[in-house]
Order: structure tokens, then sequence, then C-alpha cells
């Protein structure tokens, strides 16, 4: 951050510090207030800069401000080209979690297609398919997350071994 800090201090509106500002404050510190006014300075100069408008609707998801994530994500779909599996992923996410499962399944569905190794898309599609009792389907996503290096095995694992049980008709899990 020193480094953008002296770059800004001489060069107030340079974008690449700005954004690199932001990123400090959404991935190192967790502040995702900071962030967001990091990103905001960078939209006002360069209103369709990827990078921020990613940063703004991921830390404004971490904020849990889901009507405004949405809407940024909804620009970046309409107005960009960059991020976009990611930003049918939130999407998906945000639907998901709204209960509606129908407008989440086509969102992740288009996340996949761009992210098709991402355990976070993989993840959320298995608790979609597994939600619709299309158990083979689910199990296949969950196994498929476990190639993500960066994703945790804990929850795919989890849902895989319920699967597994179910299908020898555990009659305790239904």
């Amino acid at each position: 951050g020193k480094y953008y800090r002296q770059v800004l201090e001489k060069i107030p509106d340079y974008t690449n510090a700005l954004v690199g500002m932001g990123n400090i404050y959404f991935l190192t510190v967790n502040d995702y207030k900071t962030a967001i006014s990091y990103y905001n300075q960078v939209l006002d100069l360069d209103p369709l800069q990827p990078v921020a408008l990613f940063g703004k609707g991921a830390s404004l998801h971490r904020l849990k401000r889901y009507a405004e994530y949405d809407a940024v994500f909804d620009f970046m779909l309409e107005n960009q080209a960059y991020h976009l599996g990611e930003a049918y992923y939130y999407k998906a996410y945000n639907q998901f979690h709204q209960g509606n499962f129908i407008a989440a399944r086509r969102l992740v569905n288009k996340g996949k297609r761009l992210l098709p190794r991402s355990g976070e898309v993989l993840y959320l599609s298995g608790l979609l398919y597994f939600k619709e009792k299309k158990m083979d389907l689910a199990f296949n996503d969950f196994y498929d997350c476990l190639y993500d290096r960066f994703y945790s095995p804990c929850f795919p694992l989890h849902y895989i071994g319920v699967i597994r049980a179910k299908q020898q008709n555990w009659k305790f899990l239904d």
C-alpha cells in the first residue's frame, strides 16, 4: 500500500493505484467499506473499469448489501466483457439465498459455462441440484469442486457423503 499511496500523492487520479488500494482493503484488510470508496473513485473516472466494478460488487456482497451488488453485476453484464462468470455466480448466489432457485439455476449455469472449474460455482450448482433432488448431477458438481485447489473440500465432501448414504437408503437422512 505504501507505494500506491506515494503514487497517489503525485497522481491522485491514477486508476491503477486506486484499484490497487481497493484490492488491498478488500483482499487483505477485509475493510469492504474502504475498498468501495477506492473502487468508487476509479468508477467516477472510468465507469467500465472491470476490476473496480467487480471489486465493488464483491465488497457489497461481503457487506450483505444484496440489492446494490446485484445492480453492480447487472451493469457489468450489460456493459463490459470482463469477470462475467464471477458476476453470474454472485447473482446466482444472491438468488439462491432469496429462495429463487429457478433464477439461481439459470444464472449458475451461465457461470459454469464461463468458469467450468470454479469450486464456488460448482458448489452452488451442486447445492441447487441437491435441493432439486437430482443427486447424480449434485454428486458430479460436488466431486468436480475437489479439483479446484483454491476451494475448500469440506462442504463438497459432506454432500458427497450424504448423497452416497441416501443412495444406500439410509432413511434417517430424509
